[in-house]
């Protein structure tokens, strides 16, 4: 009897001690460099049919028609209205985060393409440190590799956005997404050229569904799921649209900028001043 009374005191001031320690908050987190913001740099394309470069301010178009902004811009992936960059650490390992902001839209009525909606979006891109440091390589060709990104509301304090980066960072990757930079003279003058972070289709995976696929004769083929030696066609709705940004752009080099998932200079890139590329090197 005793010993039954003793235990249960024994309990009860233990779980008195397990309800009542303090509550604390995690670490709140920070960036601890940022860079200057880059809000212009020329965007050149050359138009096959027409024989000319055609060029714009922060997106890539052979398209000479002027509309009010964000209209054109909202169809084109390679387009932006700033970008920067941040460094971060995460468990003692260093992050280089590359934001950027640029234009989206999409349809009301998708199935009669109308009632076009344009809006403004925040992208960071994660890439570790090894990444961010082929920067200060001088080869003349770089291509930086990340495959974690997120969208954000730029209200969100920097512990929130943080708080997502590190859960992006924590799931299995499925897309790759690559930052391409050129060195070049021109005049005698240096210049970078670059396309802004992306992934094409030869990556061969499908953003809504996740599965395996391929483009064949006009349509998207799901890998995963052969039907009598062929492939299944994959319907999600976002290739339908991609293929027809491809279309609206009226780019004949469209399939051209990427070559085994490699992009190529000659027929398309942003071109800006070496001084002014040097921007995106966060500082202390």
């Amino acid at each position: 009897m005793k010993y039954t009374i003793s235990l249960i005191i024994i309990v009860f001031f233990t779980s008195n001690m397990i309800f009542c320690q303090e509550r604390i908050n995690a670490e709140e987190l920070k960036f601890n460099k940022s860079s200057d913001t880059i809000y212009k740099a020329k965007g050149w394309v050359y138009d096959n049919i027409k024989e000319k470069w055609i060029s714009h301010d922060n997106f890539l178009s052979n398209e000479e028609n002027n509309y009010s902004s964000g209209i054109l811009e909202s169809h084109i992936d390679q387009n932006f209205i700033f970008f920067h960059s941040k460094m971060l650490s995460i468990n003692e390992k260093n992050y280089f985060v590359l934001f950027v902001k640029k234009y989206e839209g999409h349809y009301t009525y998708p199935s009669i393409r109308q009632d076009w909606n344009i809006e403004q979006k925040n992208y960071a891109y994660i890439f570790d440190e090894n990444e961010f440091n082929k920067l200060k390589s001088s080869d003349s060709l770089i291509e930086l590799s990340s495959t974690t990104i997120v969208a954000f509301n730029e209200k969100i304090s920097d512990n929130e956005l943080i708080n997502l980066i590190r859960l992006e960072l924590g799931k299995k990757p499925y897309l790759v997404y690559t930052f391409p930079v050129k060195s070049t003279v021109s005049s005698g003058i240096n210049f970078k050229r670059f396309y802004l972070p992306s992934t094409s289709k030869s990556k061969n995976i499908c953003r809504t569904c996740r599965k395996k696929i391929t483009f064949v004769n006009g349509k998207w083929l799901d890998l995963s799921e052969p039907k009598k030696n062929k492939q299944a066609e994959c319907y999600s709705f976002s290739h339908k649209v991609d293929d027809y940004y491809e279309k609206y752009n009226g780019l004949t080099i469209t399939y051209n900028m990427f070559v085994s998932g490699i992009y190529d200079f000659k027929y398309a890139y942003f071109e800006i001043l070496d001084s002014e590329f040097l921007k995106i090197f966060p500082k202390n």
